[in-house]
């Protein structure tokens, strides 16, 4: 590396500009205000382009038509000589790198790397009008999707649902909302008319177009607000507007899906069916994003098929039941897993589901639980079962959650409604005495 450079300094009425030359002729532009000190930001561009509002505590230097790494590095380390005369160390301003590329972005990373900078890289506006840079805008786009999957059970099937911009469309085919927009987002990138048209658009609309385009056929269910408790006539509809009223959050009382306050623990709520009986749950929720290397990637919220009582405070869930922190499945013969009421939620190595050598469920790589000793199931599931409270909404038409009963229990039921063999014997032989005695009785 060459470091001999020529140094020529000019001045307008605004600014304080130097020039840095090396010896092949190759050269960058630094500037800033004049009367400028205590410098807190250098800005680095490689194009003049670039318009920037200079601040007093800022330096700008310009790459322009500067194509060479290595005469981008023997300017920069001519520039932090010129400046630490001036008594200003680079190591210890934040940088901000202006890049027009990718290859701008890998230099600006390395000699962050390779000088110990402080700083950022920031995309320009000519980097989003790049074709060349198409892929990477797309994978922001991609990584910044708002869709949520939300899973439920319905009467021991699993129901899936997209809620995308207060929309929510039913997700149970083959392949997932989320893997449609990824394989049509794929065919865009190749058409070379639709990836010009698609290119320049914002993340969010450009995840719209995607979600509008593979729902197109499907069934819209809107997410509104609770109304009137007097409105809904069916229970179901009518616990999952009280439950969004309570949780201050939007509700299609249809599927019984609630999107909670943005200031709630839980994105969502729900209300499932389990025969006559409601359930209130924090349901499954998945945020699958599409990136560059076409694999979806998942982020889940917590698991909770637990049965919420309404009205009881948190102390309810850590009393000394034995009652752990995840929730308890059990692990069938042929792989099902079923939770603590004894219904299916799925299949180990299917749909996401995984149980691994610590005995721990996984939903997508993310522990939702711990797999429990399949012969405590029944005696589980009837303790959980009989601390469930009722649900009675103001209606005419009261609708009970209904506890399974305890096998012991109902034996014990049985037993009170019957009369034992002994005693049926008993009571024939007195019957049988007393007529004896009026026989004898008559006959004498």
């Amino acid at each position: 590396m060459s470091s001999k450079y020529e140094v020529t300094r000019k001045e307008n009425k605004n600014f304080q500009m130097c020039s840095i030359k090396l010896e092949n002729g190759k050269k960058c532009l630094f500037w800033y205000k004049k009367g400028a000190n205590n410098f807190n930001k250098i800005t680095v561009t490689f194009s003049n382009i670039i318009r920037i509002n200079i601040d007093n505590q800022q330096i700008c230097i310009s790459f322009d038509g500067v194509n060479s790494k290595e005469d981008i590095n023997n300017l920069l380390v001519a520039f932090g000589t010129e400046v630490y005369k001036d008594k200003v160390d680079i190591t210890k301003i934040d940088f901000d790198f202006v890049v027009d590329n990718r290859e701008q972005v890998s230099i600006a990373n390395e000699f962050m790397k390779k000088y110990n900078l402080r700083g950022n890289v920031t995309h320009s506006e000519k980097y989003n009008q790049l074709t060349e840079n198409l892929e990477d805008a797309i994978n922001n786009i991609a990584t910044n999707t708002e869709d949520s999957q939300v899973i439920k059970e319905e009467n021991s099937e699993i129901k899936k649902y997209l809620v995308h911009d207060n929309k929510v469309y039913n997700d149970n085919d083959t392949l997932s909302i989320a893997e449609k927009k990824k394989i049509l987002l794929s065919k865009w990138r190749k058409d070379p008319i639709k990836s010009l048209e698609i290119y320049p658009l914002p993340r969010k609309e450009l995840d719209r177009r995607l979600t509008e385009a593979v729902t197109d056929n499907l069934k819209v269910h809107y997410m509104e607000g609770s109304v009137d408790e007097s409105k809904p006539d069916d229970n179901f509809e009518k616990v999952a507007n009280n439950l969004a009223s309570s949780e201050d959050g939007k509700v299609n009382r249809e599927l019984g899906i609630v999107q909670n306050n943005p200031n709630s623990e839980n994105k969502f709520s729900a209300v499932e069916r389990d025969g006559e009986r409601l359930n209130i749950v924090n349901p499954h929720v998945i945020s699958e994003n599409i990136n560059n290397d076409n694999i979806s990637r998942s982020e889940q919220s917590s698991y909770g098929v637990d049965t919420v009582t309404t009205g009881v405070d948190s102390s309810f869930w850590n009393d000394d039941n034995g009652l752990s922190s995840l929730p308890v499945f059990y692990l069938g013969s042929s792989d099902e897993i079923y939770n603590q009421y004894g219904k299916i939620v799925g299949r180990n190595g299917v749909g996401g589901y995984l149980v691994d050598e610590n005995n721990n469920l996984q939903l997508y790589s993310k522990v939702i639980g711990q797999i429990g000793d399949i012969n405590e199931m029944g005696k589980n599931a009837a303790r959980e079962n009989s601390k469930v409270r009722a649900f009675k909404p103001k209606s005419s038409k009261v609708m009970v959650f209904k506890p399974k009963r305890n096998p012991d229990y109902n034996m014990e039921l049985k037993e009170a409604g019957v009369v034992s063999l002994p005693i049926i014997i008993f009571i024939i032989s007195l019957f049988l005495l007393i007529a004896s005695g009026i026989i004898l009785f008559l006959m004498k």
